[in-house]
């Protein structure tokens, strides 16, 4: 009996661990093991999942454990996994690769099987959703750090990923995850914990604690920008709040959801930036024009400048210290239309407010040979876009290029297949990936592979490879996912993937009624944790319509275990 105790906090122990430090996973720090390489997050769920091992065997629980309906489903899903890459065709290593990729679900979906054995214990859950409240404290005063300190904090989050996650110029926040998106979802399924704890807080300063907290969060949230993010929030917040108020003696619980919902949209709307996203002043946010007052025309070989006088009349300025705002060129053959290739070179320009007007001096490098040439002038925000990529026209102008001694034009250079629509079409062309990385665009694809490949898919993780046949080379991310649970589901494993995804989803509704039921009843801190969890991962699965998120480490070690920790709270009201 001892024994068994100490392996039981043993694994609550590391379970609580895995939760608090898993979102922190750096980069750079791996462990190779034969052809695979493992992360920091892996091996600590990796060893929690020995300690649990042996905490079933010393409890004599393991058949039970297998037999419960939880256990059954993530077999299958696993299951399915497996059979779909033993039989991806083996190109290239494919099968492999599959098989890797399948270790890695295998590993995360078992944590919810062990998690809710190793949760049967009352002192264990209260463990485990202290560690949930820990992490979104740690995940909030990075966010904090990242906002406040900007550009000079980059250093320290690419240790935990890559280039930032950019909307309309303009930084969304990612913490330590590797897209805004995800740093969303973690919010969306942590938020709730943070939420039972202020709600049943046993002392007012841990009530303050937890209150500024979910503010910040709700903030926070707003700054990734994330329209699915700010529709799971309020999604989550409103069915909290239905199950708090239908309890008689603790609607508290509810009062912290809608003041937490409130604070997210108000904190969404408030921003201009968010507002263009949603569509509200779309095609306001940035607008230029541009004004050459000088006559184009150059002798080859000279190194000019030319004068362009820059207004900005969007709503926000052209340039930041996140982002450089810069003037640049492009020159088109006057016959082909063609662009000529000539290395770009960016001309920098200082803050350019609303309303506000600037004469730039662009450096530019001439053509090779003598003729008419169109030159186009387009504003970027260095690293982030191209304002003709949102649809504000660049500037165009015909421009000649004579030959060293002979007169230059006095007037304006004409050409007679030149019209202004030519600049915006012009760039498009130029840059397709903008257009290539739409939803649209990933689900079109996925589509495709999904009727060519019905029963069983094209093998786990094969998208991101076929995907590259859709798009053109610069436009294609060997990262590159279907932004959809259901889409990226059905191509990686069919329709028997899709059947084991809606069984598991079935199970985790049949969970959160069970709370639900349980928390009108009897509205007990456990009762509220179970509801919130069930809101939490309804909210989640929600934003995962238009996201996929599963195949991230530092997400599946938060949705598993909080999925096992709903499970063992179903069990524990179905024993008592």
């Amino acid at each position: 009996m001892i024994a068994d105790r100490s392996t039981h906090g043993a694994s609550a122990r590391l379970l609580s661990a895995l939760v608090l430090l898993g979102p922190l996973e750096p980069r750079y720090v791996e462990l190779s093991l034969g052809a695979m390489k493992v992360t920091t997050t892996e091996i600590l769920a990796l060893g929690f999942l020995g300690s649990a091992l042996a905490t079933i065997i010393a409890s004599r629980r393991f058949v039970q454990a297998l037999q419960t309906p939880l256990a059954i489903t993530v077999m299958a899903w696993i299951g399915v996994h497996l059979i779909a890459a033993l039989v991806v065709d083996d190109v290239d290593n494919a099968r492999m690769e599959a098989l890797k990729f399948t270790l890695r679900v295998a590993t995360g979906a078992a944590l919810s099987v062990a998690s809710a054995e190793v949760l049967r214990r009352a002192e264990a859950r209260t463990l485990l959703a202290r560690a949930f409240v820990a992490s979104l404290a740690i995940i909030a005063v990075i966010g904090v750090l990242e906002r406040m300190l900007g550009a000079p904090f980059e250093k320290v989050l690419d240790l935990f990923h890559g280039e930032p996650t950019w909307l309309l110029g303009e930084k969304r926040l990612s913490t330590v995850f590797w897209h805004a998106n995800t740093c969303a979802a973690y919010f969306e399924l942590v938020a709730p914990f943070a939420l039972v704890g202020f709600a049943f807080a046993s002392h007012r300063s841990a009530r303050i604690a937890h209150g500024l907290l979910l503010a910040c969060v709700a903030v926070l949230l707003s700054l990734t920008y994330s329209r699915a993010g700010l529709g799971a929030a309020a999604f989550t917040s409103t069915l909290i709040a239905i199950a708090s108020l239908r309890a008689r003696r603790h609607r508290m619980l509810g009062v912290a959801s809608i003041v937490y919902a409130l604070v997210a949209v108000t904190s969404f709307f408030a921003n201009p930036h968010m507002r263009a996203r949603i569509g509200l002043r779309a095609g306001h946010m940035y607008g230029v024009t541009f004004t050459m007052p000088d006559t184009c025309a150059y002798h080859l070989g000279d190194s000019p400048r030319r004068r362009v006088v820059v207004r900005n009349v969007g709503d926000i300025p052209l340039a930041d210290s996140q982002a450089p705002g810069a003037i640049t060129f492009v020159w088109f053959d006057g016959e082909s239309g063609e662009p000529v290739k000539i290395d770009p070179v960016y001309t920098p320009f200082d803050h350019i407010d609303p309303g506000e007007r600037k004469t730039v001096e662009a450096e530019l490098v001439l053509p090779v040979a003598p003729g008419t040439y169109i030159l186009l002038f387009d504003v970027a925000r260095e690293g982030v876009l191209w304002l003709s990529d949102i649809g504000n026209p660049p500037a165009t102008e015909p421009c000649a290029i004579v030959a060293a001694g002979e007169p230059l034009p006095e007037g304006p250079v004409h050409h007679a297949g030149f019209s202004q629509r030519f600049g915006l079409d012009a760039a498009q062309k130029l840059r397709p990936r903008y257009r290539e990385l739409e939803r649209a665009q990933y689900w079109n694809a996925a589509w495709e592979l999904f009727r060519r490949h019905p029963w069983l898919g094209i093998g786990p993780d094969r998208f991101r490879v076929e995907y590259r046949h859709w798009v053109s080379s610069d436009a294609w991310d060997p990262r590159a996912r279907t932004h959809s649970i259901l889409a990226e589901t059905a191509v990686d494993t069919g329709l028997a993937g899709l059947v084991v995804l809606l069984a598991l989803g079935g199970l985790v509704l049949s969970q959160g009624r069970r709370a639900w039921r349980r928390f009108a009843h009897s509205p007990s801190r456990e009762a509220a944790l179970g509801v919130a969890i069930a809101c939490g991962l309804a909210g989640f699965a929600l934003h995962s319509m238009v996201d996929q998120f599963l195949t991230y480490t530092q997400i599946y070690v938060i949705f598993w275990p909080a999925v096992g920790l709903s499970a063992a709270l179903a069990s524990r009201e179905e024993t008592t």
